[in-house]
C-alpha cells in the first residue's frame, strides 16, 4: 500500500508539469483530411456551434469534431474504393459512441474493473488475517483497480493526462505484482531487511522509471520493453514455482499443492492474450481491435488469479507455514 500511495502521488506530480507534442500518423498528414479540418474549422467552428451534450460532457471541441467527421468521412471513401485503412493521431478510425472513442476497449476495460473489485471483496472476506501477505494482495488488488479505471477514461477520451495514469498505472500494478511474488516464492518474511530492501529497489525503480518518461523522453518502445520485462520475470518466477510442486522434492516435503498449475495458467494465458497486440489491424465494423480483444481476453483469466491467491493462503495457514514463515524460518 506504501508503495501505491507514493507512486499515485508521483505520477500525478509530474503529470501537472509535463506536455509533450501528439505524434503524427499517416492519416492527420494527409493533405485531404488537413484541408477537410480546415475547411469545417472555417466554416462551421467560426458559428460556434453548440454540440451535442454528450460531446460536451467528454470534453470534445468543435475542431476535434471537425477531425473526427473529416476522418470518418475519408475512411468510409478509402473502403468504398478498396483503399488501405489509415491511423490518425496514432490511432485507428474507431466509431464512437456517446463521445467515447474507442467503444469497445472501454467495454473490456470496465469487465476488468468489475472483475478485480468483486475479488478484492472477496479478499478481505477470504484471506486469513495471519497470512503476511494480505496487506500486499489488497493493495495490488486496489492497484489493478486504478489500473482499469485508468485504461476506461484513456480509451474514452485521449489526453496527456489520461494518456499517462493509462501508463502509470498499468506499470505500477506489474511491478507491484512482481513485489509481492518475490516475497511469497521465497518465503522472505515481510518485516525483514531483505523484504525492505526488495520494496526499497521495487520504488526506486518505479520513479525512475516515471520521471524519464516525464521528465526527459516518453519513449513507447523503452516503456513496452520495461514493462514487458517485468511481466517475463515475473511468470518466469511462478513458472518455476508451479514446476517445483511437482517435483518429487515438494511430494516428499508434503508440498501437495493440486492448485499449483494456477499461476503458470494465468501468466502463460495472458501473456498469449498480449500476443494479440503483435496481430494489429484497422478495426472490424469499426469497433473491435487487437487492443480491444486484449482487454476482452483478459477478463476470463483474473478470477484464476484471485482463485490461487485464496487457495494457496488457506494451504498455507492450514500446515502452519504461515508462522514459521512470519519468524523467518522456513524458505523453501
Amino acid at each position: 500500500m506504501r508503495l501505491c500511495t507514493l507512486s499515485t502521488f508521483f505520477i500525478i506530480l509530474v503529470l501537472v508539469f509535463y506536455a509533450y507534442p501528439t505524434n503524427a500518423s499517416a492519416g492527420d498528414r494527409d493533405p485531404e483530411f488537413i484541408d477537410c479540418v480546415s475547411q469545417c474549422t472555417d466554416t462551421i467552428c467560426a458559428l460556434k456551434p453548440r454540440l451535442p451534450f454528450t460531446l460536451l460532457l467528454t470534453l470534445w471541441t468543435c475542431p476535434q469534431n471537425c477531425q473526427y467527421t473529416c476522418m470518418q468521412t475519408i475512411t468510409s471513401a478509402a473502403k468504398l474504393s478498396g483503399q488501405p485503412i489509415v491511423q490518425y493521431f496514432g490511432k485507428w478510425p474507431f466509431y464512437r459512441l456517446w463521445g467515447i472513442q474507442e467503444p469497445a476497449s472501454v467495454l473490456f476495460s470496465l469487465g476488468n474493473l468489475y472483475f478485480h473489485r468483486r475479488y478484492w471483496f472477496l479478499l478481505r472476506r477470504d484471506l486469513p488475517s495471519s497470512y503476511p501477505l494480505r496487506p500486499h494482495y489488497l493493495g495490488w488488488s486496489l492497484a489493478s483497480i486504478n489500473t482499469w479505471v485508468w485504461s476506461s477514461v484513456f480509451h474514452t477520451r485521449d489526453f496527456l493526462l489520461t494518456e499517462r495514469l493509462d501508463y502509470f498505472s498499468a506499470a505500477l500494478t506489474i511491478l507491484y505484482a512482481l513485489h509481492f511474488s518475490v516475497l511469497r516464492i521465497f518465503r522472505i518474511p515481510d518485516r525483514s531487511f531483505v523484504a525492505r530492501a526488495w520494496m526499497g529497489l521495487c520504488i526506486t525503480c518505479y520513479l525512475a522509471h516515471v520521471a524519464y518518461l516525464s521528465l526527459i523522453h516518453f519513449d513507447y518502445r523503452y516503456n513496452a520493453i520495461a514493462v514487458g520485462s517485468v511481466g517475463v520475470l515475473h511468470n518466469v518466477l511462478w513458472l518455476g514455482w508451479s514446476a517445483w510442486q511437482y517435483s518429487g522434492k515438494a511430494r516428499a516435503a508434503g508440498a501437495n499443492r493440486s492448485y499449483a498449475w494456477y499461476p503458470t495458467a494465468a501468466g502463460v494465458l495472458i501473456s498469449a492474450a498480449m500476443g494479440l497486440e503483435i496481430f494489429d489491424f484497422p478495426p472490424f465494423l469499426g469497433v473491435l481491435d487487437a487492443h480491444s480483444l486484449w482487454h476482452l481476453a483478459t477478463v476470463p483469466l483474473i478470477p484464476l488469479w484471485y482463485r490461487f491467491m485464496i487457495k494457496d493462503a488457506r494451504f498455507e495457514g492450514g500446515r502452519g507455514v504461515v508462522e514459521r514463515w512470519n519468524d523467518g524460518k522456513r524458505r523453501v
